[in-house]
């Protein structure tokens, strides 16, 4: 997580195979829009 923050300015999120978001890193990574990628940054936080 920290690459993607540091080196890319927009990262893309996939779930089940469909982009189901996309955005700043700083800005997806804090306030994730979408259930599965909120799950997705809760489980690799841990």
């Amino acid at each position: 997580m920290g690459l993607a923050r540091d080196v890319w300015s927009k990262v893309v999120f996939l779930h089940e195979g469909r982009d189901t978001e996309q955005g700043p890193p700083a800005e997806m990574f804090t306030t994730p829009k979408t259930e599965g990628l909120d799950r997705f940054i809760a489980k690799v936080s841990s």
